[in-house]
């Protein structure tokens, strides 16, 4: 039992989990199920078998923690069973650096599971001689009764604020983060592995009678404000189809976007009406890279434009394709899976791609790399994309390792350039990417302008600076040569962080403090037109509102309840939300790890009920989000797919 307890303890201490007593009671519990189980298989099994069984149970815990610990330090999550299944990317090529990255103490659980083993094997516990059957009475009852404490005290101890109860959890281990925490570990592996291999990814949708539509509304023009012309849909056939559905999770489905209001116009709708937009996901963007010395480009955009100073890029499983879905079909991703390789031909039908064709838009998308770690030729066209260019269409691959975002730059421009009619372009950097830590060709390619700005800049600050130099040049030639420029609006925003860099280096280059909550993934977000006049947006908004607030800026048609976030200029309440259900809110930010509501002004925060109305909201975006995706709920509404995508080819 000790060496199970210590690396189920260790494993805490070292992904800085809470360990409220609660939680401590279940972890000895359910270690002292596994140990009483084991003790009746090496008490009553045939010596070698039980041998075999015991070791490998050693064996694992131990490595499981190993990597499991080490992908949290490492990308910021723990990982499911789940995301072996479906859509795993190729990750072999960071095996490498992976290890690398490892802390010295991680190898403390192979260590803990070696030295177990060892002890066993040596003492080579006897079977048992005594054939009374109260004996192998108490053997059997022993590890049910611990098993049964262990569920009783799941229906315990939970904080009222609990984002989802821990038998829940148990039962569905869905949101891996809380349920790592307050399962602990050894429990959730064996109810992870269940739920992956079992699982057919229903989760609960709770909507409230009074939000269920039973016809459509109609409304006469004279009833009906001016700030929702061309917003309200004619809902008939999708009630139609809503009741005589069979299936109780489409029509969760159902109720959820029927329920929904419609969000209003406001004074920004339509102010980049019939422009051309390009589109920028950019690898890493942080904001210690917009700098006026060194990327005077990206400063200008920042201080010219539109700033949103609050936005964020919760970083999801796949970090860089959850994201990119997210910006263009305002969806969010199944947890524990590569939403974009796995599901991308079951999103939304409304994406910006989609959206911006319908209006008579050339669409485009153009990424310095290959399909390597996503076979976005793929999903590009399957998105709306009239045209995907890589390194092998468009771009040279003049360098090792990650490309030049100026070198993809001057491709691009000489296409768009050559555009006849309106465009929308997507374009994904990758000069910025990690790693780091080591020597690069664009890493060093800067790195002397860096240092005489930041002459004590530690190596890995300096390589994403020179990094952060090449894609400054690259938004310099956009500028400069785009022969539209002036009727373009160009947006620029984050993927996630910079991975791997630590958060005292980015806190000490910044202007804030991101070491507090998750102020790590606050990122910038640019809006950049040159006839504009610059502004400066303080809402709290994330990666998920982008595509509902650009169908508004460029007043497109969609309908508003299908998008989960908000357009940010709308009066609609905005939540940022993370991979484990936490949230910021404009007066505080949630964290699902302690149940607690950290306001920004203690005058000023929420109450109870308020905190659980609001993680009833998350759940049900994040939940109705993964059961479209899981249960393909678009592929059977086709007369959503055929309005959305009756121009695509």
């Amino acid at each position: 039992m000790i060496p199970l307890l210590l690396i189920e303890i260790l494993f805490r201490v070292q992904n800085s989990q809470t360990y409220p007593s609660i939680v401590f009671v279940r972890s000895l519990l359910f270690v002292g199920f596994l140990t009483s189980i084991l003790y009746l298989i090496n008490t009553y099994l045939n010596t070698i078998l039980a041998r075999i069984l015991t070791v490998l149970l050693f064996f694992f815990n131990s490595i499981y923690a190993f990597f499991q610990t080490g992908i949290h330090y490492y990308y910021g999550h723990f990982f499911s069973m789940r995301f072996l299944f479906e859509g795993t990317p190729d990750v072999g090529s960071y095996t490498v650096d992976f290890l690398k990255y490892l802390k010295f103490e991680t190898y403390a659980f192979i260590l803990i599971g070696l030295i177990a083993i060892a002890v066993y094997l040596y003492i080579k516990p006897e079977k048992a001689t005594d054939t009374n059957p109260k004996y192998l009475l108490v053997s059997i009852m022993s590890p049910l009764l611990l098993y049964l404490a262990y569920i009783a005290m799941l229906f315990i101890g939970d904080a009222p604020n609990a984002f989802e109860s821990s038998i829940k959890l148990y039962i569905k281990p869905y949101y891996t983060e809380n349920a790592m925490n307050q399962l602990g570990m050894s429990s959730f592996i064996s109810t992870d592995i269940i739920y992956s291999l079992t699982s057919d990814g229903s989760l609960e949708v709770k909507i409230p009678q009074e939000e269920i539509v039973d016809e459509p509304i109609e409304e006469s023009e004279e009833e009906k404000p001016s700030t929702l012309d061309g917003r309200i849909q004619d809902d008939l056939e999708w009630i139609q189809a809503r009741d005589a559905e069979q299936n109780d999770t489409i029509r969760s489905i159902d109720n959820y976007f029927l329920g929904k209001s419609y969000t209003e116009r406001n004074d920004k709708t339509g102010v980049y009406k019939d422009k051309n937009f390009i589109y920028v996901l950019v690898e890493a963007f942080d904001m210690i890279a917009i700098h006026e010395t060194l990327t005077p480009t990206l400063y200008k955009m920042q201080q010219e434009g539109t700033y949103f100073d609050h936005f964020y890029s919760p970083q999801f499983n796949c970090a860089t394709a959850e994201s990119e879905l997210m910006s263009l079909s305002s969806l969010y991703p199944v947890i524990d899976t590569c939403t974009m390789s796995a599901y991308y031909d079951r999103t939304s039908p409304q994406t910006i791609f989609n959206l911006f064709k319908n209006k008579g838009y050339n669409t485009s998308s153009y990424h310095n790399w290959n399909d390597q770690f996503y076979p976005r030729s793929i999903i590009h066209p399957e998105l709306g994309s009239d045209h995907y260019r890589d390194v092998k269409t468009l771009i040279p691959r003049l360098i090792s390792g990650w490309q030049s975002d100026l070198t993809m730059m001057e491709g691009i421009v000489k296409e768009l350039n050559a555009e006849e009619g309106k465009f929308m372009s997507y374009i994904i950097t990758s000069s910025t990417h990690l790693p780091y830590d080591v020597s690069s060709s664009l890493g060093n390619r800067y790195v002397n302008k860096v240092l005489e700005v930041y002459p004590d800049a530690p190596l890995e600050i300096r390589t994403y600076l020179s990094k952060a130099v090449e894609l400054d040049l690259a938004m310099q030639y956009l500028l400069e040569n785009l022969s539209s420029m002036d009727n373009t609006v160009v947006a620029m925003y984050a993927d996630h962080r910079p991975l791997k860099m630590k958060g005292a280096y980015l806190d000490k280059y910044s202007d804030i403090n991101r070491l507090a909550m998750y102020e790590l993934d606050r990122t910038p977000m640019i809006v950049y037109n040159p006839q504009q006049v610059p502004e400066k947006v303080s809402k709290v908004s994330s990666t998920i509102d982008m595509a509902p607030t650009f169908a508004n800026l460029f007043d497109l048609e969609y309908d508003t309840r299908l998008f989960m976030g908000n357009d940010i200029f709308s009066n609609e309440e905005n939540f940022v939300i993370f991979q484990s259900g936490s949230w910021y809110s404009q007066k505080g930010y949630f964290s699902t790890a302690d149940a607690r509501f950290y306001p920004f002004d203690e005058a000023d925060s929420i109450s109870s009920d308020e905190i659980n109305r609001v993680n009833q909201i998350v759940k049900n975006k994040m939940s109705v989000s993964s059961l479209i995706y899981t249960h393909q709920y678009f592929n059977k509404r086709l007369f959503i797919q055929d309005k959305y995508k009756q121009l695509a080819p």
